[in-house]
């Protein structure tokens, strides 16, 4: 089983200054207001430094440095999540935060929908990830 299935998703997305070290990151979204679990091993993030061939046919192809991560967020409803970074230029890194993003629950893969009354604790997060 994909730990996030089925969709339509709702993503938070920022981009942020090429941040020095990828375990700072994940160190601060493991202390920031909303609580935030990040469940992939350290020794996982190795796979953003080394990054992979644009072209896989090609060794002088541009180096890609992205990963996703397994993320369980707390908001009022716990909801599983992936957290995609990718360095899309020398200076800057884009993240986005995939939630099952339906308006209904689906039991089925054990992800809570996305009520109108919930959309406010999605703000709160964004908000909560700048200050961290």
């Amino acid at each position: 089983m994909s730990w996030l299935q089925g969709g339509p998703f709702l993503e938070v997305s920022f981009i942020m200054n090429d941040p020095t070290e990828m375990e700072n990151i994940v160190s601060k979204l493991e202390n920031c207001d909303v609580r935030i679990e990040v469940h992939n091993p350290p020794e996982y993030l190795q796979q953003y430094y080394e990054g992979s061939l644009y072209d896989e046919n090609d060794t002088n192809s541009v180096m890609i440095h992205q990963i996703t991560l397994n993320l369980t967020v707390h908001t009022a409803r716990l909801r599983r999540a992936l957290l995609l970074v990718e360095k899309i230029s020398s200076g800057l890194v884009s993240f986005s935060i995939c939630f099952y993003g339906a308006t209904t629950d689906a039991p089925e893969w054990n992800q809570p929908g996305v009520k109108g009354e919930e959309l406010d604790e999605f703000i709160h997060l964004l908000i909560s990830l700048y200050r961290c």
